[in-house]
């Protein structure tokens, strides 16, 4: 089962990107440029790459470190870590883009939406684990369900907008700042 679901993840990934490529804004997906521009004086997309992942992988490192996995050998203690860390940096570099345009498609807001929504059914799940388990406890339980809650707040300024656009018939998500007038 662990191949069959590599190979359609590879598969997926290759049918979107060969499908949807064309649509990549690159010249507004500079998440972490002005940084890398104000430090080194030079952007890439390959620099901000190697940035934002060394960044998910030094943060892995000290969530590793700090965290306790005691029944787990050292590879896939740290692939739990790393994955915590990518699931928690996922979302940031839309989250800049729809900072800075102000304007949010639909499609795109139904990802974020959805995303949003399957975290919280992660949380929940976390939460209703001791009723359906009552006699297992995981040494994990505290540190999924805060991490669920961190990712849910970081969201959660969209998701106002989101949820406004869906009540008022948008067809575009509108991210402004003076809202509370």
């Amino acid at each position: 089962m662990d191949i069959l679901n590599a190979f359609l993840g590879i598969v997926t990934v290759g049918l979107f990107v060969m499908n949807h490529m064309l649509t990549y804004e690159m010249e507004k997906d500079n998440f972490l440029g002005p940084v890398i521009r104000r430090f080194m004086g030079q952007d890439s997309q390959l620099l901000r790459w190697i940035i934002f992942y060394g960044l998910i992988m030094v943060c892995a490192i000290c969530w590793h470190i700090w965290r306790r996995f005691d029944h787990r050998d050292f590879t896939s203690a740290f692939f739990c870590s790393y994955y915590e860390i990518l699931g928690f940096f996922a979302l940031l570099p839309q989250l800049w883009m729809f900072q800075k345009d102000k304007i949010v498609s639909q499609q795109l807001g139904n990802f974020v939406g959805f995303t949003a929504l399957n975290r919280c059914f992660t949380f929940l799940f976390w939460i209703l684990f001791p009723l359906v388990f009552p006699r297992r406890q995981l040494d994990n339980r505290m540190v999924q369900m805060l991490s669920e809650v961190l990712n849910i707040a970081i969201l959660s300024d969209f998701l106002f907008y989101y949820i406004r656009s869906k009540v008022r018939g948008d067809k575009e998500i509108i991210i402004a700042q003076e809202d509370f007038v």
